[in-house]
């Protein structure tokens, strides 16, 4: 990755300096653009992600009448999976964890799950359908990311919109969305201990989540068209439909 961004770099600040607008998910993010490509503040906006809400209500939660831990994405050692194992070896039996994502970093994660004695808690459930993924999180009472380094993690957001409590790590990124969702994200350090994670989630498990603030995909469709015509408007184009 290190050897990419000079040329990432070069190609980029073509890029950047020829669009009249350009659009980040996130504060974070736009932080991150800014960076490396100063020149164009005036001309970056925010638009973070949304939900589906129609079709996150309409997917059936698994049945289990355990409590459902939930870890979604790509399973490389920055998004930290491990911890989560590590806490769910502090909690009760009536605990488990599901996995879904695959990634470089899954055999030792297996390993780590044989060597805590968790294999009949832990499930590894690969790369699943989107009506699937959806599922998990209408079944998940808490969902657990304490990865160190995000951009806009769209499924906190959809995990907030199906009914789940969201752990995450104290990060630019997760922050940015406590704010966003009116709170409803609790926060642990980036290197919590297995015990205090454990005990966040029990109380994140016993506790109704509070009402999140989530824009759906018609909110983001809505505002990204507002830019279009924005940008087409400073163009001295036409734009369809406007006078």
């Amino acid at each position: 990755r290190k050897l990419l961004h000079p040329p990432y770099r070069r190609a980029g600040r073509l890029i950047f300096e020829r669009a009249r607008r350009t659009i980040a998910v996130s504060p974070p993010e736009a932080k991150l653009i800014l960076s490396h490509f100063p020149q164009i503040t005036e001309r970056l906006i925010v638009v973070p992600n949304g939900v589906d809400q129609e079709a996150i209500d309409g997917a059936e939660p698994f049945p289990d009448e355990r409590t459902v831990l939930l870890s979604a994405g790509r399973l490389e050692t920055y998004k930290q999976v491990d911890r989560t194992i590590r806490a769910l070896a502090k909690l009760p039996d009536s605990y488990v964890l599901r996995i879904t994502g695959d990634g470089g970093a899954r055999a030792e994660l297996e390993r780590l799950v044989g060597e805590l004695g968790l294999s009949h808690r832990v499930e590894f459930l690969g790369k699943v359908p989107e009506d699937d993924l959806y599922r998990w999180f209408r079944s998940a009472s808490v969902y657990v990311s304490l990865s160190r380094n995000e951009a806009m993690p769209v499924t906190f957001i959809e995990c907030l919109a199906a009914g789940a409590a969201v752990l995450a790590s104290d990060i630019p990124a997760h922050r940015d969305l406590v704010t966003k969702t009116g709170g409803s994200i609790s926060l642990v350090p980036l290197d919590a201990a297995p015990e205090l994670v454990a005990e966040r989630i029990s109380e994140l498990a016993a506790t109704p989540p509070r009402p999140a603030q989530v824009d759906t995909w018609d909110d983001v469709t809505r505002r990204t068209l507002e830019i279009y015509h924005e940008a087409l408007a400073a163009a001295g184009s036409s734009v369809p439909g406007r006078t």
